[in-house]
């Protein structure tokens, strides 16, 4: 299982913070590093971000502009995978900052991918209590599916389970086919680790049924490598080689979209 960060069609906290970061960016026409740094870091250049942050924290005192830098740092490393790195830059954030929330969000997804679940879990939940305060904050969407993925590694079913149907519930509502896809295997696995097949196996069935609508390979690839998994389970190996034929064709179609993108 791996942690998923949730895509609302609702105004999130990282659109907002883009937001901030562009008015602040253009409020300081003089610190060309701070300005490289946000420019950077809104299209995703990580590298570079990190470069221009850095130049930005060595060349001037602390001021507000230290948290936007520890920020884009945090972020940067994340995104290349880098959560201890991460971890430490997003401690360094003060809790002065406007938008701690999605500060306590990023530091529970970095904590998940280190393994660190009861860190995870203290964070989402402070996300939680912090995000009750803002109607208009949809990013309680990754709190429930990241605080079930948590339970669910502690084998804290029943908390897993309430979790995730929190989150089914959300997303069933908005008719969001690609997370509905991501909970719908989170709760067959749920179910599939305490033996409790019969409730499992028609949650990988809506799975797969879903992987059918989207255009991700690599969501169309673990959809049919579980489907392999269940029927070899059940001994109907023919029907699991159909499977697993069909998860070779989506992954050679992943492994040829990634060199096109390389």
């Amino acid at each position: 299982l791996f942690p998923i960060l949730i895509q609302s069609q609702k105004i999130t906290y990282e659109e907002i913070l883009k937001k901030d970061i562009f008015r602040k960016a253009n409020s300081l026409e003089t610190d060309v590093n701070f300005k490289k740094a946000q420019s950077f870091y809104l299209k995703k250049n990580w590298d570079s971000t990190l470069v221009y942050s850095m130049k930005c924290l060595n060349s001037r005192p602390k001021t507000e502009l230290t948290d936007y830098c520890h920020l884009f740092r945090g972020v940067s490393f994340r995104e290349l995978n880098l959560f201890k790195e991460a971890k430490k830059e997003l401690l360094l954030v003060s809790t002065n900052f406007p938008n701690y929330d999605f500060i306590y969000i990023s530091l529970g997804s970095v904590c998940l991918e280190l393994g660190e679940f009861d860190k995870a879990i203290f964070f989402y939940q402070k996300a939680d209590s912090y995000s009750k305060k803002d109607p208009n904050n949809s990013d309680i969407n990754i709190v429930y599916e990241n605080l079930g993925v948590c339970y669910l590694h502690l084998k804290q079913f029943e908390k897993a389970e309430n979790y995730f149907f929190k989150f089914k519930e959300i997303k069933e509502k908005e008719k969001d086919t690609i997370n509905l896809f991501l909970v719908y295997t989170n709760i067959a696995n749920l179910y599939y680790e305490q033996y409790k097949d019969l409730q499992a196996i028609p949650y990988f069935e809506k799975a797969y049924a879903l992987s059918h609508k989207v255009k991700d390979f690599d969501l169309k690839r673990k959809a049919t490598i579980n489907m392999a998994a269940v029927e070899e389970n059940r001994e109907n190996f023919k029907q699991a080689l159909v499977y697993r034929k069909e998860f070779e064709k989506w992954n050679d179609s992943l492994n040829n979209q990634n060199k096109i993108w390389a």
